[in-house]
């Protein structure tokens, strides 16, 4: 506005304080920069946003909601990243959507599973939980279940997203297992250390389960690999 009017914006305070007060223009506060737009075009903005998360939550009803990259990527493209913040976090106070870190979602969505995902959920988890330290290939068990490849992807990223199931390598443990697995190998650990070896006999598995349980621990910052030996760091 201030390089169109062809003055310094000191001069167009006074103009820019009674066009707001009167609504026909906008305000966003941007690093302590306060930029101004005209209500149109913050208006179609809303209205393709909102249009945007209900059509996701839809077709992906058990995710927590749209990534803001995605929306940016879309509908947001020449914005700077602290622009589209700004702009979020005033929606947000308005109740137009949801800020969850990452992730955008509609007031009103909850990716709570209906009754019949909830039991599909629960009869995943079952196949873990009978199977602690030998889980089933996932794969393999979505095909077992008749459950397509992309309603399974779904129900993957809902379980690990709720906690029901870690996901250590390429392999997929109940978080109850993952909680024991550390249990016992703090019971193992000495002054020497523990070996995986030493965690296989106590779990009576194969090697391929107990490392992916050691690694995952390891990226967890919760144990530390020396050689053949792992300790505690916590």
């Amino acid at each position: 506005m201030q390089a169109t009017a062809q003055a310094p914006q000191a001069e167009l305070m006074p103009y820019l304080t009674d066009f707001l007060a009167a609504g026909r223009i906008c305000s966003l506060d941007v690093d302590g920069e306060t930029q101004y737009w005209l209500p149109e075009t913050e208006e179609m903005l809303r209205e393709r946003t909102a249009h945007m998360l209900a059509d996701y939550h839809a077709k992906y009803p058990l995710r927590r909601g749209l990534p803001a990259a995605e929306l940016r990527s879309r509908c947001f493209s020449t914005w700077k990243q602290k622009q589209l913040q700004a702009l979020l976090a005033v929606w947000q106070a308005a109740g137009v959507l949801v800020v969850d870190g990452a992730i955008l979602r509609s007031p009103d969505f909850s990716n709570q599973p209906d009754t019949a995902q909830e039991s599909v959920l629960q009869r995943i988890a079952a196949a873990y939980a009978e199977a602690p330290f030998a889980p089933p290939d996932w794969n393999e068990l979505m095909r077992q279940m008749h459950i397509p490849a992309d309603s399974a992807a779904e129900y993957q990223l809902w379980l690990v997203e709720n906690g029901w199931l870690i996901r250590a390598g390429e392999l997929f443990f109940s978080s109850e297992a993952i909680r024991r697995a550390e249990e016992i190998c703090r019971g193992l650990d000495g002054a020497d250390g523990f070996t995986l070896a030493m965690v296989r006999d106590a779990l009576a598995t194969s090697r391929k389960y107990v490392q992916a349980i050691l690694e995952y621990l390891d990226e967890e910052k919760i144990t530390k690999r020396e050689g053949d030996i792992r300790r505690f760091l916590q």
